[in-house]
């Protein structure tokens, strides 16, 4: 019976294979283009008619069709038909590779139709790689401990893909959009604010659970947001506190005399940034007054820093410049300038980069 069935095959192949050279020779002898149509009903009865045509499978229709466009319903034959890095989507019926030009990297094996797939988004590359693989590597030694710790209850097997966002926020978006199209009910990332800030968008709407490792805009705690963005660090409001502090116990006593203290704080223009310079200005004390105060006009200068040639991650995201005896702090060209400082030179704190 087998023998028969592939006999049939052969001969339908056959069949088509002498009509499409006839239909070419004509064409040639012609001295023309030709196209060379199949007008058979049916091109297949099985998968295995359709080997000639590369990764496609025979439709309900007989005719053959690529794989990535044609109904599934398990991951082992979109594995099966694709590769090891496919899946079958269940909210579309069709089989979607778990790569992507953003995501690379694959941790587990989806082959199982129980597989649970996370996603992750971080700079696993560029300037900013020091901080994103530390994160991807951290993610696998937990995916490795989750496993061994519940080897015994049989879990359902995770699978991690891994995203590149390049530092950048359209990346990131493209890499949350590919993610939530393979179905991953969750995605750890993005490691900045203001990346995470613009991921959401795309997480948000689908149902997708967000959790930053790193995040720390004050904003991102009073997202609407169906409680679906989370992140493990604290806001910023903590840093202010401990700046605030610093000022008033270790740049105030510097003041000499009785003029008042002149600072100049610059911050990144991005969300980060600006809640950052936000945040101390409601939590900063300036010569007996808040920063806002009018008593306080020329002795408290923001400014956004956003000097090129570094990409903005690179750059710090608050800078406090302060210097005791001086006639006033201008700006120029948008940098904040220190004006005839009798003192001696200014100091300047730098705040450490972290979200």
């Amino acid at each position: 019976m087998k023998d028969a069935t592939l006999q049939q095959t052969a001969a339908r192949i056959l069949v088509r294979l002498v009509h499409t050279l006839a239909v070419l020779g004509a064409g040639l002898g012609a001295g023309a283009c030709s196209l060379v149509v199949e007008q058979s009903a049916s091109q297949c009865e099985s998968d295995a008619d359709c080997v000639g045509f590369g990764a496609a499978v025979c439709s309900a229709e007989k005719v053959c069709v690529s794989a990535l466009g044609a109904p599934c319903a398990t991951n082992q034959e979109c594995v099966g038909r694709l590769g090891p890095d496919y899946v079958c989507v269940a909210s579309e019926s069709l089989c979607k590779s778990l790569r992507s030009d953003q995501c690379q990297t694959i941790v587990g094996a989806p082959a199982s139709d129980d597989a649970l797939i996370v996603g992750s988004i971080g700079p696993t590359g560029g300037l900013d790689e020091g901080i994103g693989l530390p994160i991807e590597n951290a993610i696998r030694v937990a995916v490795s401990d989750f496993k061994e710790a519940s080897a015994a209850e049989k879990p359902r097997p995770m699978v991690v893909v891994g995203c590149n966002d390049d530092s950048t926020p359209e990346t990131g978006v493209a890499a949350a959009t590919h993610l939530v199209s393979i179905g991953a009910p969750a995605v750890i990332g993005a490691a900045f604010s203001g990346i995470t800030l613009r991921v959401k968008d795309v997480t948000v709407p689908a149902g997708t659970l967000l959790i930053s490792p790193s995040a720390t805009a004050v904003g991102i705690g009073a997202l609407v947001d169906n409680s679906l963005v989370w992140r493990t660090a604290p806001p910023d409001t903590y840093q202010t506190q401990a700046i605030a502090l610093y000022i008033d116990q270790h740049l105030k006593p510097q003041v000499v005399g009785a003029p008042p203290l002149k600072l100049a704080v610059l911050h990144r223009g991005d969300a980060y940034g600006r809640d950052l310079s936000k945040a101390l200005e409601e939590e900063l004390i300036l010569n007996g007054e808040r920063p806002t105060d009018a008593s306080n006009a020329s002795c408290m200068l923001k400014s956004i820093y956003w000097p090129p040639p570094l990409p903005v991650t690179r750059r710090n995201a608050l800078t406090i410049v302060y210097a005791a005896n001086i006639p006033a702090i201008t700006s120029a060209s948008g940098a904040p300038t220190i004006v005839g400082s009798p003192s001696g030179k200014p100091v300047t704190l730098m705040m450490p980069l972290t979200a």
